[in-house]
């Protein structure tokens, strides 16, 4: 597998999908840095066998989110928590400024009434571009339930969008 080809093929889908997960850009920059990074490192191990290379890929991606969170959480254990706010930048991608910038406000206020498995799936469809089949082999879920868990998570952001919660 040629790591070039690789970046080159889902730098975008990968950029996209840690910023929904995140939501600041500069988190976002560092995770995504830090994927690339083992990537780069462990693709030596990589085994065709087992997945595809995109399955691969996001898997590292969702391991490093899942890093991100743990040591955010862990770090307003410390009350170092209030320094994200001062340097918090919510400057939106390029590809994002052509969007209604008040419906990406609605739409991240939204995802926060979603569990973490919930926003999980709904970032790998909607924001990596990736089919039920894909996420269930990235996620370790079957089909039909990603299906399923994705289907009343857009029920409940609906929900919340129409105002109703």
């Amino acid at each position: 597998m040629n790591f070039e080809e690789l970046y080159e093929k889902n730098f975008n889908k990968i950029f996209a999908y840690v910023k929904i997960r995140i939501y600041d850009k500069t988190a976002t920059e560092d995770v995504c840095s830090a994927i690339w990074l083992r990537a780069l490192d462990k693709i030596k191990y990589y085994d065709a066998a087992k997945g595809a290379p995109e399955q691969w890929l996001f898997t590292i991606a969702r391991n490093e989110i899942v890093n991100h969170i743990r040591y955010k959480k862990l770090k307003s254990f410390v009350l170092l928590d209030f320094l994200e706010d001062i340097f918090y930048d919510s400057a939106p991608l390029p590809q994002e400024q052509m969007q209604n910038r008040e419906n990406i406000s609605l739409l991240q206020n939204a995802l926060k009434f979603l569990s973490e498995r919930e926003k999980d799936l709904i970032s790998l469809k909607f924001y990596s571009a990736m089919n039920n089949r894909q996420i269930a082999a990235v996620s370790g879920l079957s089909e039909s339930n990603v299906g399923t868990i994705l289907n009343r998570a857009a029920q409940k952001l609906k929900t919340v969008l129409e105002g109703k919660i």
